[in-house]
C-alpha cells in the first residue's frame, strides 16, 4: 500500500531518494516521547509537493503495510522520518 505522508520537517524530505527505507515517527505534544508509526517504509517519491513558499512541510510517497498506513493516517502532531541504514 502507498501513502502520501506530510512531513513537518521539509528538509528531511529533501534528503530522501526513491528506494530509501525510513521509519515514520510522530510526536503529539512537546512533552510526549516519539512514537514509531511505521517501520521500514520504502520511499517511492521523495518530494511530492514543495508546498507554499516558506512552507515548513513537504510530502513523500511511502510504501508500507496496510496496518502501518492506518497508524500513520491516524497520527496527530508532528510527523517526520528516520532514515534507516542501507544494508
Amino acid at each position: 500500500m502507498a501513502l502520501a505522508v506530510e512531513l513537518t520537517n521539509a528538509s528531511a524530505a529533501g534528503l530522501l531518494l526513491a528506494g530509501d527505507r525510513v521509519d515514520v515517527v510522530s510526536v503529539g505534544d512537546p512533552d510526549q516521547t516519539a512514537t514509531i508509526l511505521a517501520r521500514d517504509a520504502m520511499v517511492l517519491a521523495p518530494t511530492l509537493n514543495a508546498g507554499f513558499v516558506g512552507s515548513a512541510s513537504s510530502s513523500v510517497l511511502l510504501a508500507m503495510t496496510e496496518s502501518a498506513a492506518l497508524q500513520v493516517a491516524e497520527a496527530h502532531g508532528e510527523v517526520t522520518v528516520l532514515l534507516r541504514r542501507h544494508e
